[in-house]
């Protein structure tokens, strides 16, 4: 059982692999229009590729997510010069970006969670204690949860006093469809577009493939192309602008 399981794995990947070197996401079929200017930012639990001739100094960006892995937000700051705006309400979360981005002038948190509107929300947490990431939707059906406040993008962008939003990242455990609903509602197109559709890794049932790629066809017709994915439903878009 252990070796079948083994073997599942070794072709999931080989079966991943044949189909980016094709140009072809592994998850929707959908094509990767690869650019040139992509970096990889973030350590290996928390990286993300974007293209780095789209962001600078008076980048407008919104990591959405922060959980206990804040790399590829620093990393931003870093290369970029810019400021980073995170939002996550998860009490370890916020322990964390205290205790590592505290003082950092140029990371500006809010412990809050996004969504379609403004309200209160439960977080539900995930099986394994060990892990930070809570979700509204539960993904991983427990009965533990917290309650926290939650934000429509355009709200938070509005109070904020951001005409644009050059980068938004989302991570957000299932909450993903809801806000990327939103962003037509409102006419709200970030520039960059990175966002793991977390059903990959906490499928809610046998439809989780169907809800992937109809959101990333409903990016698509938004005048959104796929220009990176590892193959795990973690995805970079930029707009046509």
């Amino acid at each position: 059982m252990k070796i079948s399981g083994l073997l599942g794995r070794a072709f999931a990947r080989l079966r991943r692999s044949l189909w980016l070197s094709l140009g072809t996401d592994p998850v929707t079929k959908f094509p990767i229009r690869r650019r040139s200017d992509l970096v990889q930012l973030g350590g290996k639990g928390g990286s993300w590729s974007v293209p780095g001739q789209l962001l600078g100094p008076s980048s407008v960006v919104y990591c959405v997510g922060c959980g206990e892995d804040i790399s590829f937000d620093l990393a931003l700051i870093e290369r970029f010069g810019c400021t980073v705006h995170a939002f996550d309400p998860t009490p370890r979360a916020i322990a964390y970006v205290e205790r590592v981005a505290g003082k950092n002038a140029k990371y500006q948190f809010q412990p809050i969670g996004l969504w379609s509107e403004r309200k209160t929300m439960r977080f539900f947490a995930p099986r394994d204690p060990q892990h930070v990431s809570h979700s509204v939707v539960n993904m991983q059906g427990t009965e533990e949860y917290f309650e926290a406040p939650v934000e429509r993008l355009r709200d938070l962008q509005m109070s904020l006093e951001h005409s644009r939003i050059d980068l938004l990242k989302l991570d957000i455990e299932g909450a993903e469809y809801e806000v990327l609903r939103t962003l037509a509602e409102d006419s709200i197109f970030p520039r960059v577009l990175c966002v793991e559709f977390d059903e990959f890794f906490h499928p809610l049932d046998g439809e989780w493939r169907s809800r992937i790629i109809e959101n990333v066809q409903r990016l698509r017709r938004l005048g959104y192309e796929l220009v990176f994915t590892p193959g795990n439903a973690n995805y970079t878009f930029v707009h046509a602008q």
